[in-house]
């Protein structure tokens, strides 16, 4: 059995994206998702996309995946934060998903 996933709080996400040292925050959900409202500055790599990608992501950056954690100890994000650790990145989980930034009234970014 995999180890949980790293996780980080949206405050601790939040105080990432505004300081100059900024982590890659990946949204693995599905393009119809995405473009509904994502994160700001998320970059969308869907889970069924992301071992294809990983060669052109930064090796030397934090790594935060999200989904909607619609099931939880086997979600999208759980499942991308992992793949990214056994392949040698810093990779962490959104503690939450997206609902749990949305729920904190964080900004968002595409539709809504």
């Amino acid at each position: 059995m995999e180890p949980p996933p790293t996780v980080i709080t949206v405050a601790a996400l939040r105080g990432l994206l505004t300081t100059s040292y900024r982590s890659l925050v990946i949204d693995v959900r599905s393009a119809a998702e995405f473009a509904a409202g994502h994160v700001p500055g998320a970059q969308h790599i869907p889970a069924a996309e992301l071992e294809q990608r990983m060669a052109k992501l930064p090796p030397d950056r934090p790594i935060i995946t999200y989904c909607t954690m619609q099931h939880p100890g086997n979600s999208r994000g759980e499942q991308a934060a992992a793949l990214l650790r056994r392949s040698g990145f810093d990779a962490r989980l959104l503690d939450g998903g997206l609902p749990a930034w949305m729920a904190e009234h964080q900004p968002m970014a595409g539709g809504r």
